[in-house]
């Protein structure tokens, strides 16, 4: 019998926008590869009722469930409730766990994370609260930052123009502002001037290989742009920064010790986030050569044109052969009490 591995997805509202309706542009890709693996497949989406769910991914000859879902009811910062619902229904499931989820998707979160573990990540805080460490300089100190969605991925809802030097008091202000206008919390993090970099992993027999490193390359932006990878960069195709940041791939000899060192801090994340499957953890990389951890993302895009399949394709890996090895991850990490068999 024909092992069987539905997709699922999270349901997008009418008028999604680019970055949410991505998620299909994912799942079509997924399920080609699947079908050429040999597996039955379909795309269904994601319910909360667990009898509805089971219905939906469930049945004979389930080996186990490709999860793409990126947000539930709306709320990206819910996505953990997926895999927590599967792993309660005892289906197996591709990708990370809830728990690593909860602990990447909320930003605030992963950097405690970081600090406790001592992983160097810039400076942040929130409103109502002091949550970085706090600089000798105090609350009066100036410094260049960059405001941003505390549970938002894609760079939604981040302001480039808004980047620049402010005090505590002032960007508490602004995280005030942003949060009235548009009801998301925000965190101020400090900017990291310098180069920007994604560390694509992927497990292959339960050790992470880190694909090759690529760098977002800001040298062909227009003087008034900022060095960040905005939404505009990724969703808005025909503006600026869509076709002023192309990927680098080769590097000098100069930066082998310091590639060395943002290949070490990945392997370090996705040790203390105890990721799984697969992962991207971005870095940037100030003047000095120093690397700070921005973010952590567990489950990224796998969209034929995103960063994750383009590192992949640098290691010879199509879309199939990563497929391929982010399903064997799920059902080679089988523990009891989840009913899948083996495969």
């Amino acid at each position: 019998m024909t092992e069987r591995i539905p997709i699922l997805v999270n349901d997008l509202p009418d008028g999604a926008r680019a970055d949410e309706a991505d998620v299909l542009v994912q799942a079509q890709a997924v399920e080609g590869a699947l079908t050429t693996l040999g597996y039955e497949t379909g795309i269904v989406e994601f319910a909360t009722r667990p009898e509805v769910l089971s219905r939906r991914v469930g049945g004979e000859g389930t080996a186990a469930v490709f999860n793409l879902v990126e947000a539930v009811n709306g709320e990206n910062r819910l996505q953990h409730l997926a895999p927590l619902a599967l792993q309660r229904l005892g289906y197996l499931y591709t990708g990370n766990s809830s728990e690593a989820l909860m602990r990447t998707t909320d930003k605030t979160v992963a950097k405690e994370v970081m600090v406790q573990y001592r992983v160097r990540t810039p400076w942040w805080m929130v409103a109502g609260e002091q949550s970085g460490p706090r600089s000798v300089g105090g609350s009066g100190e100036r410094r260049n930052m960059i405001f941003k969605p505390v549970n938002e991925d894609a760079s939604l809802g981040i302001r480039e123009e808004l980047i620049g030097p402010y005090s505590e008091d002032e960007a508490l202000d602004v995280l005030g502002a942003l949060e009235g206008e548009t009801g998301m919390q925000y965190m101020a993090e400090e900017y990291i001037a310098g180069r920007e970099f994604n560390v694509s992993l992927i497990e292959a027999a339960h050790t992470p290989c880190v694909l090759p490193i690529v760098e977002q390359d800001f040298a062909f932006l227009p003087p008034q742009c900022a060095h960040v990878v905005g939404y505009r960069a990724k969703w808005v195709q025909g503006s600026v920064e869509y076709t002023a940041i192309p990927r680098k791939h080769h590097f000098s000899l100069q930066d082998r010790s310091m590639l060395e060192d943002v290949r070490h801090l990945a392997l370090r994340c996705w040790r203390i986030f105890h990721l799984s499957g697969y992962a991207r953890v971005d870095v940037r990389v100030d003047a000095a050569g120093t690397p700070y951890v921005l973010e952590v993302n567990a489950n990224p895009c796998l969209s034929p044109d995103a960063g994750f399949a383009f590192a992949a394709s640098l290691a010879g890996l199509s879309m199939t052969d990563v497929v391929r090895l982010v399903v064997d991850s799920a059902i080679r990490s089988a523990a009891p009490p989840r009913r899948a068999r083996a495969r």
